[in-house]
């Protein structure tokens, strides 16, 4: 079975096209697609979607994300991480542990974030990074996130390393460095590894140099396992046919919701389900999203 997912843990100075690039010498396969872009400096949790799976990644890029950070106190970079230059410095006051729990609640607060320059956003069809390392300005728009934890692990006058579940969408490098404005100073994203990804934990993913041309079958997991969350259905042999040919569904199976995967029983009576695609139910009626056969 090629149509599933991949729990990969990306290791420091790796891309995400680096991980796609090895998986794909690996398997021969030709169709990927992931769930999150990590910078090269940030390690952790890649979800990896093969073959037909690619069509169900709609369900995957919505899903909150975990991250533990460590930030540098009194130095700001260019890039907000790091890999960038120093771009502004400031003398270092005591930080109480008031001062600190105080900010960590006003972080829940946070409503909107602007991506920072260093970023894919794309501006007037260019990703941002490009202009920036052109030397050319771009205004890039406030956009909504949600932080639905930010948790301080360790603290000193120096260093702080905290551990945060954020909305889709939000940048951790702009997200330290506002933390830090708060406590009246400036930071950088010093490391960044991400925990999870939506009920995907990165406990369970695999380094990428674990994988070879024999072993990577092994490793996919199944749909189901990925997205567990997400109701399902059952349908009959008729109404399987008609959902393949992207026909709308009459049925009462489900409550009304976003999103169902949608299967059918093999047609040779085996007892063993097969994953049809995704798709919307409401007013009792199915509507096709995705199809898979």
């Amino acid at each position: 079975m090629n149509c599933g997912f991949l729990l990969l843990d990306k290791p420091e100075t790796w891309t995400t096209f680096d991980l796609i690039r090895d998986l794909r010498k690996k398997s021969r396969l030709k169709k990927f697609g992931h769930m999150g872009t990590l910078d090269p400096f940030a390690t952790g949790l890649v979800i990896v979607a093969l073959d037909k799976a690619t069509r169900l990644t709609p369900l995957l890029i919505g899903k909150d994300k975990e991250y533990l950070v460590e930030i540098e106190l009194g130095t700001r970079t260019d890039t907000g991480d790091n890999t960038g230059e120093v771009v502004e410095s400031r003398m270092m006051k005591p930080l109480s542990k008031d001062l600190l729990e105080l900010t960590a609640r006003e972080m829940l607060d946070i409503r909107e974030q602007i991506p920072p320059l260093y970023s894919a956003v794309k501006v007037s069809g260019k990703p941002a990074y490009k202009l920036a390392r052109a030397g050319e300005s771009a205004e890039l728009k406030k956009r909504e996130i949600k932080i639905h934890s930010f948790e301080i692990l360790e603290a000193n006058d120096k260093e702080i390393r905290y551990r945060t579940k954020v909305s889709k969408g939000t940048y951790i490098r702009t997200l330290s460095e506002t933390f830090a404005e708060k406590l009246g100073t400036v930071a950088f994203t010093k490391k960044l590894r991400r925990l999870a990804i939506g009920e995907s934990r990165v406990t369970a993913a695999v380094r990428p140099e674990k994988i070879d041309q024999d072993n990577w079958l092994d490793n996919i997991l199944p749909v189901e396992d990925i997205l567990s969350d997400i109701p399902r259905i059952f349908l009959t042999r008729e109404e399987a046919l008609s959902f393949q040919h992207g026909n709308r569904i009459m049925t009462s199976a489900l409550p009304p919701g976003d999103n169902v995967l949608v299967f059918s029983w093999d047609n040779d009576f085996s007892g063993q389900k097969q994953l049809l695609g995704w798709g919307v139910f409401k007013d009792k009626i199915l509507y096709p999203r995705r199809v898979l056969i």
